[in-house]
């Protein structure tokens, strides 16, 4: 193997594993975020939720 071909696997892996990371905290984050949103605000939903259902009845 070659030392250019050794780098470059080093860099994909590093890469991959920063990907990786930052794809879980992301998700992390998103699923603390909702999970507040929901007890915070459960009256804010179901008035959206009534908004929705209000469109869905102007269209049918």
């Amino acid at each position: 193997m070659s030392k250019t071909n050794k780098k470059n696997k080093i860099i994909y892996a590093s890469a991959g594993i920063s990907a990786g990371i930052g794809l879980g905290l992301g998700t992390l984050n998103f699923v603390l975020h909702e999970n507040m949103f929901r007890t915070n605000s459960v009256k804010k939903i179901s008035k959206f939720e009534e908004l929705i259902k209000r469109e869905m009845n102007l269209v049918n």
